[in-house]
């Protein structure tokens, strides 16, 4: 019995002792394989910083801009403009004055430029609510300024005896009351005045318009509009994008601020801000200029009755140019981030 129980005490430590070692053995070996398959990360700290004041923001909205006096029947022009921070775009449709609309509740039917008019200075957001329904887009925001306030503020972003250089295509004169237009053909520095009587010339005082005239002038404020196209392209490309030019587009925010201040407008300060960083790193290939195409129809007066088409100012021949509303006002006129 004695050398059954030492027999038994003996197997059984001899037992633990084998497995110890074999238990130490697997252990190392086990560990030299996942040595060989560690991998040591480098991995740097987290970027964002709870504490930034970084306050840029996606602005991708459109702003029907207006060129008035108050107290007058139409605007001088209109047209929206879209400032995309996203593409870096910004994009400019102009209203022809005389385009048709209906309003169903209440059966009027008028020109917008009698309605923006009518709401420039007191109630814009009855236009830009009217607009964003005929276009199907979104027209949240509104900027109307003075005839006298547009000069001045060209003149803010031109040097004493260097204004904005434009190729007047023809020789064009007019006068009534105060009002004396008198431009001679070829190339010219226009002053903030001499923009505003460019920009307000659309007929002649008898309304006779020789062969020489009616390619650029006919009466018509479709016409008018492209010549204001044609200016503002001067003035975005020798104010903000042509590099030997461009001397204020850092100044942009800050010499914008005080018409937007005294105008008639619901942007913001921020919202400005938004606008002057797209402007601060705008390129010529990034302004695209757009106008409302319509039908010419008669209801006891003379309207442009809208097809859904577009016209791309930038293109000159016109079976290239006309464009589906659709196709442009999606991609160039969206909004929101």
């Amino acid at each position: 019995m004695d050398n059954l129980r030492r027999f038994l005490v003996v197997f059984v430590l001899m037992f633990f002792l084998t497995a110890s070692i074999c238990g130490l053995l697997l252990v190392g070996v086990y560990e030299g394989a996942k040595g060989e398959h560690v991998e040591s990360l480098d991995v740097s700290d987290a970027t964002y910083d709870p504490n930034s004041t970084d306050t840029t923001r996606v602005f991708r909205e459109n702003i029907l801009c207006m060129v008035m006096d108050s107290g007058q029947s139409t605007p001088v022009c209109s047209f929206v403009v879209n400032v995309d921070s996203t593409s870096g775009n910004v994009s400019f449709l102009f209203v022809p004055q005389n385009i048709k609309y209906g309003v169903d509740q209440t059966k009027e039917v008028g020109t917008f430029g009698e309605y923006f008019g009518r709401y420039a200075w007191n109630t814009a957001d009855r236009a830009t609510s009217l607009l964003s329904s005929f276009l199907d887009v979104n027209v949240d925001y509104y900027f109307t300024i003075s005839t006298e306030k547009f000069a001045d503020l060209i003149s803010t972003f031109s040097t004493e005896d260097q204004g904005v250089q434009l190729e007047i295509p023809v020789d064009i004169a007019y006068e009534s009351g105060s009002l004396k237009i008198d431009f001679k053909a070829g190339t010219q520095y226009l002053s903030g005045s001499d923009v505003v009587k460019f920009i307000q010339f659309y007929q002649t005082e008898d309304g006779v318009y020789s062969a020489e005239m009616l390619p650029y002038y006919d009466g018509t404020d479709v016409k008018r509009l492209e010549q204001v196209q044609k200016f503002m392209h001067a003035f975005m490309t020798q104010k903000f994008t042509d590099a030997a030019t461009d001397v204020y587009r850092d100044q942009f925010g800050e010499s914008l601020y005080p018409y937007f201040s005294t105008g008639n407008t619901n942007l913001t300060g921020s919202d400005l801000d938004a606008i002057a960083s797209v402007i601060k790193n705008l390129r010529t290939n990034q302004l695209n200029y757009f106008i409302m195409n319509g039908d010419t129809v008669y209801n006891r007066k003379e309207y442009l009755e809208y097809n859904n088409t577009l016209r791309n100012l930038l293109i000159s021949e016109e079976k290239l140019s006309t464009v589906k509303a659709e196709d442009v006002l999606v991609s160039k006129f969206g909004t929101g981030a």
